[in-house]
């Protein structure tokens, strides 16, 4: 993330200020518990830091059953805080394999840390590599998935005995994409001994995916430039429309999602209905894949009752979408258009809508407070804990005045009823913050446009996380 700096001196002031009262929390506050998502420094100062050891099972997300061999490794930085504002630097770095039983431990990393008062040293950053399934990555104690699948792998990170599920390898998926999602920089994988080797082999088969895929894109330019000159010749009147048809037919095998959605769009346009189980079977082969998913289902709507539904759909929704699908084709495919019960389709693609935009990306709270009070570490013994704790009690009971409270303690009074006004369904953030998809660019823009500025000055606004296309967590990049 970073800040746009409008106003040099005032917002390095304002980091002044927040040092300040850190150190004021820091040194008034009692610890009321031992933090789990950071290792702070005792009273006396050491140089010397220690992580502690950790442990955890690999098992596979199907079958349960242990997964040996995989590679595991343990990331730590240290976090320095001053009055120019914060930065990290590498701390520790620990490498090794599940055994037989799926199991790891991680030895106790002793660091030395030339530190200042509020030095320390982060959580980890755990990544779990086996060839054949996709990766694990833990980020501040979120599970960082390649992308929403199925099954759902909730996960809580622990420190001992913790059990992290990795998802089988599909061929729907991209190992171009996959490797593209590997932290190579954040992990110093490169000086490590064992994970750049097995990387080797899933870069053999991303190498083979991309002249693939360079091959089909050739073809796909060719079939758009036929389906353009098809096109113009049937408005012109020089190839009759059964000919058009049949032209239209062949680009209905296309892998290119725009492709088929326009030779789709074309066929409702002639009544031939050819282009409804190819579009069936083309969000079904594209299940794992946001985009093509999206723009197939998007013509699919199209193509039955002309409703153009863009709108994201979590991956356990897509199968069940697909099952309603193929069930409602097989009770309306012998009949004609006109007759097609599209009603009851019509009403899950509403209903899915409707849960879409629910989900649509709310403040995060860790993330906002975070930004309030600095940079927060010390999770159950910083005060900072205390409001966040309030604000998600506030949360789960639907008590706005509360919730207006806590902003107001970080954001002012004024810029917090504002604040509150973009978000009302403050319970759908507090019962699944995970539930979060990509913002239309119009709503990324009224978000950004109104916590960036004021007063010509630049203002601590909350951090937004959002997915990427490919399920993936980042931050909002303003």
């Amino acid at each position: 993330m970073k800040f746009i700096k409008l106003q040099r001196e005032g917002f390095r002031m304002k980091n002044m200020l927040v040092g300040i009262a850190t150190l004021l929390f820091t040194i008034c506050i009692p610890n009321i518990g031992q933090c789990e998502n950071s290792i702070s420094l005792p009273a006396d100062k050491p140089t010397m830091a220690s992580t502690g050891t950790r442990s955890g099972y690999v098992l596979d997300a199907i079958t349960e059953k242990p997964v040996a061999d995989a590679i595991i490794v343990y990331h730590w930085n240290i976090r320095d805080f001053s009055f120019e504002g914060g930065s990290t630097r590498f701390g520790a770095i620990y490498e090794t394999f599940t055994d037989k039983e799926g199991k790891y431990t991680i030895p106790n990393q002793v660091v030395r840390i030339e530190h200042s008062a509020s030095s320390h040293l982060d959580a980890e950053e755990v990544f779990i590599y086996k060839h054949n399934y996709v990766f694990y990555r833990m980020l501040d104690n979120e599970p960082q998935h390649f992308i929403i699948c199925v099954p759902n792998l909730p996960h809580i990170h622990r420190k001992q005995n913790n059990i992290v599920k990795l998802q089988p390898w599909n061929d729907q998926m991209s190992h171009a994409e996959h490797l593209e999602f590997i932290p190579r920089d954040e992990f110093n994988i490169d000086k490590l001994k064992f994970l750049p080797k097995a990387l080797a082999n899933e870069n053999i088969l991303a190498d083979e995916e991309k002249k693939v895929t360079e091959s089909i894109a050739k073809k796909v330019t060719e079939a758009l430039s036929q389906f353009t000159i098809d096109t113009a010749l049937y408005k012109d009147k020089q190839i009759t429309k059964d000919e058009y048809i049949n032209r239209l037919h062949h680009h209905l095998a296309t892998p290119d999602a725009d492709l088929l959605k326009s030779a789709s769009l074309a066929l409702k346009d002639c009544n031939d209905t050819a282009a409804i189980p190819a579009l069936i079977a083309f969000i079904k082969r594209n299940m794992y894949r946001r985009e093509a998913f999206e723009v197939g289902f998007s013509a699919l709507c199209t193509a039955i009752n002309n409703t153009d539904i863009s709108m994201p759909v979590s991956m356990p929704d897509r199968k069940r979408l697909i099952a309603e699908i193929e069930s409602w084709w097989d009770r309306n495919k012998d009949k004609s258009p006109a007759r097609w019960q599209s009603d009851d389709l019509a009403k899950l693609a509403s209903q899915l809508e409707e849960q879409a935009n629910s989900w649509r990306p709310l403040y995060n709270v860790s993330g906002t407070f975070r930004l309030i009070s600095g940079e927060v570490e010390d999770a159950n013994t910083s005060p900072v804990m205390t409001v966040f704790k309030k604000f998600k009690k506030a949360l789960i009971e639907d008590d706005v005045n509360s919730v207006r409270d806590c902003f107001a303690d970080g954001f002012g009074k004024e810029r917090a009823a504002q604040l509150i006004t973009l978000r009302q369904k403050f319970k759908d953030m507090a019962n699944d913050m995970k539930k979060m998809v990509l913002v239309s660019e119009e709503e990324y823009m009224a978000n950004y446009d109104l916590v960036r500025e004021e007063n010509g000055e630049m203002f601590a606004y909350p951090v937004i996380f959002v997915r990427d296309e490919f399920g993936n967590w980042k931050i909002s990049d303003f």
